[in-house]
């Protein structure tokens, strides 16, 4: 039985060398099974890390497109809005169109009677005033800027007008003052002009006198002449003393008359300039 037993053990012995030599060829090839499995990790590691980037991207994605969608849907309300609003509009600029139409041909035929204020207010009232009289009046805040500049060109027109009026009432005075001495001054050309007048008469009629006497006195020389035998031919021959004494005098009244006409075309020029 020590025998068989020991043989067994022997034999079991050798198995177990085999054993080991399988293990150790086991071991040689699960490290070299190792050598190429760590690459492959490797490469399953960065390929799951890939992996779920993009599933985060894929995720993110369908977020946006959810998003889109949304927006795509909002967008067709609107563009539903705006076409319902572009067919409301266009149905009012038609209206405005025709409103501004009638609106300009009232005011042509109001225009008409611009000349004639009772035509022209009842023409407003009866053409215009329908466009207004559903409107109420606006109340609008006036800018501080300009009010403050309203103010500045109310006060500046208010001195200018006061300026303006204590000027007027200077050149009132002046011209009252001017007027009374231009007055003056035309009476005095006045009496001035009648004193010429009757001058020029007087002077006239001296002249006339004259004229009528030097023709008396030639019609007694040519008679004394006749009478004493006097040829005709004779008779034209020279004048007498007395016929050029009175010949001076006659061309010394026209030339006084024709300076007091001069005066008095002056003095009426001057009247005339006056009033």
């Amino acid at each position: 039985m020590i025998g068989d037993k020991e043989k067994k053990i022997y034999s079991l012995k050798k198995k177990t060398q085999e054993l080991e030599k399988f293990k150790f060829v086991l071991d040689y090839k699960i490290r070299e099974l190792k050598r190429d499995i760590a690459p492959r990790g490797m490469e399953i590691n960065r390929l799951s890390k890939e992996t779920r980037e993009m599933d985060k991207q894929l995720k993110h994605y369908n977020k946006i497109n959810a998003n889109l969608g949304y927006i795509v849907d909002d967008l067709r309300t609107r563009q539903e809005k705006m076409q319902a609003m572009i067919k409301s509009n266009r149905a009012k600029i038609r209206s405005n169109d025709i409103m501004i139409k009638d609106f300009s041909i009232a005011c042509y035929w109001t225009v008409q009677y611009i000349d004639d204020f009772d035509e022209l207010k009842k023409a407003v009232n009866d053409n215009l005033y329908p466009y207004v009289k559903d409107q109420e009046m606006k109340n609008v805040e006036i800018d501080p800027d300009i009010k403050k500049e309203y103010e500045n060109q109310r006060r500046y027109l208010e001195n200018s007008k006061n300026s303006l009026k204590k000027r007027l009432e200077k050149e009132k005075q002046v011209h009252k003052e001017d007027n009374m001495q231009q007055m003056k001054d035309n009476i005095k050309l006045i009496a001035m002009i009648s004193e010429l007048r009757a001058q020029v008469k007087m002077a006239r009629s001296e002249e006339k006198q004259t004229r009528s006497h030097a023709k008396q006195l030639a019609n007694k020389v040519a008679l004394e002449r006749r009478s004493q035998g006097v040829g005709e031919e004779e008779e034209g021959g020279g004048l007498t003393q007395e016929q050029m004494i009175l010949q001076k005098e006659i061309d010394a009244k026209e030339t006084y008359i024709d300076e007091l006409q001069k005066r008095l075309m002056q003095a009426q020029q001057q009247n005339d300039y006056l009033a």
